[in-house]
């Protein structure tokens, strides 16, 4: 075994990148890093190293006049060691255009689209999938001056993760001399990709021009150093990931720990938010926003620092996010939810766990004859009602004044706009929700509390039950 190939294998214990029997999903593009990688873990299997099967996927984006050489390099590579392959045709240049990204990224997404559709057809609980991509110690060290160029968050400081879901990176360690010498000793050729010689695209750019300095004028193991910097940012960054969920689940606001991202978004408490040291504070506001948006592009670290901002308002305030995310203070509530064009959508609000009814086809009614020892729902999208105690016909709409809700037995009530400011019910959602109502008495508040006077008892024949379609 050879040093590349023992660093290869050290990567993969530490970080258990391939499960015993898994299939591994190669991305095969030709070039001399795909190529190590595919031989290596091909070699690591039939001699009994790895325990598993290998499969290639080759992505030909159209873009280049040698791209079908390469297709045909692949093709060869393949069916002389019997490894499955799989080839993708895509149009990587009328994808930049309908999207506005540059080629470079079009490409790369198109290549993790296809690796994800081969994993997914692959699926099967009892066999692993992973997908094995060819970054080396170089692709890491650009790419933590990438980010840290770009202003990018700490997450940014790993570099190229070792392991990220199912993607796996075993070459991570090993530099691109190493892995042409790998290749040379065992005389496999390699496709050489002419767009890597120039200096259109950013990284090329950091790697022949920002990375030779670097070598000669700073240290001649200064790609090297940042690639162990990187992997270290790396398993620190997966301790701080594990962190700040817990602190993100801790924070939600009561009632919302197990409604987390319904109707659009998700409520945080403000105290245990501010509770929380600085560092993570940012972390959870952050990963808030991101679960929020459903992607990471777009948002920084300012839209953090406005967020921090808008907690320490006080009174009620909100701001508008990227990707169409309402972040409003109500009280002691930090909302996230999805802004709309005009006024907020129906069911967009929860409150106390409640999707807000703001509309009467929101309920579900039915009468029966309550049977024998049957318990009274618990849930709070699902009450009961003595029907007997009902005098007029039940109506569901917004208040008016002089709605009350009676709280005991003793008839002890509160009108019903008290009821929304003890509540804490965003004062846009007041004049909105939808209740129901027997004349100006408040059957039941959702989220709230139900009207004393109508309560079920061991006396009650006639059930009302309301029901809200949220449940």
């Amino acid at each position: 075994m050879d040093n590349l190939e023992k660093k290869m294998e050290q990567v993969i214990r530490q970080f258990d990148m391939i499960p015993p029997g898994a299939h591994v999903i190669v991305g095969l593009s030709g070039g001399a890093d795909s190529v190590c990688l595919m031989e290596a873990l091909y070699e690591r299997v039939k001699d009994g190293g790895l325990s598993g099967t290998l499969e290639a996927v080759h992505v030909h984006h159209g873009l280049r006049a040698t791209a079908d050489r390469d297709e045909e390099y692949v093709r060869a590579f393949t069916a002389e060691r019997k490894i499955p392959l799989r080839v993708v045709h895509v149009r990587a240049a009328d994808y930049a255009a309908e999207h506005g990204l540059s080629t470079e990224e079009a490409g790369r997404i198109l290549r993790q689209q296809a690796f994800a559709e081969a994993a997914v057809q692959r699926a099967d609980p009892a066999c692993p999938v992973r997908i094995a991509l060819a970054h080396h110690l170089e692709d890491s060290a650009e790419t933590l001056l990438f980010h840290l160029c770009r202003g990018g968050r700490m997450a940014g400081f790993t570099g190229i993760r070792p392991v990220s879901g199912n993607v796996i990176h075993p070459l991570l360690t090993c530099s691109r001399d190493e892995i042409e010498a790998f290749l040379r000793e065992r005389q496999i050729p390699w496709c050489t990709d002419e767009t890597n010689d120039r200096d259109d695209y950013t990284r090329n750019r950091i790697r022949h021009q920002v990375m030779p300095f670097l070598r000669s004028g700073v240290n001649p193991e200064a790609e090297r150093h940042l690639a162990a910097a990187a992997l270290e940012a790396a398993e620190a960054e997966t301790f701080l990931e594990a962190e700040t969920e817990k602190a993100r689940r801790q924070c939600l606001a009561d009632g919302y720990e197990d409604c987390a991202g319904a109707s659009g978004g998700e409520v945080y408490n403000v105290s245990r938010l501010l509770a929380l040291v600085p560092f993570l504070r940012r972390r959870v506001l952050y990963a808030a926003l991101v679960r929020a948006a459903g992607r990471k592009k777009d948002i920084s670290a300012e839209h953090v620092a406005a967020l921090e901002r808008l907690l320490q308002t006080g009174g009620s305030a909100e701001l508008t996010m990227p990707c169409g995310i309402l972040a409003r203070k109500e009280y002691d509530d930090l909302w996230f939810v999805r802004r709309v064009e005009h006024e907020h959508a129906e069911g967009l609000w929860r409150w106390n766990g409640v999707a807000v009814p703001t509309a009467a086809d929101a309920y579900e009614t039915r009468v029966f004859e309550r049977p024998d020892g049957a318990a009274i729902p618990t849930g709070l999208c699902t009450k009961w009602f003595d029907y007997d105690k009902i005098t007029s016909t039940v109506d569901f709409r917004t208040r008016r004044p002089g709605d009350r809700l009676t709280l005991s037995g003793d008839g002890r009530s509160k009108a019903l706009g008290r009821c929304f400011i003890d509540g804490k019910m965003p004062a846009d959602l007041r004049d909105r929700v939808v209740l129901p109502m027997c004349g100006q008495e408040v059957l039941w508040i959702p989220g709230y509390r139900v009207n004393a006077s109508f309560l079920v008892s061991e006396r009650t024949r006639r059930i009302l039950e309301i029901r809200l379609g949220a449940e």
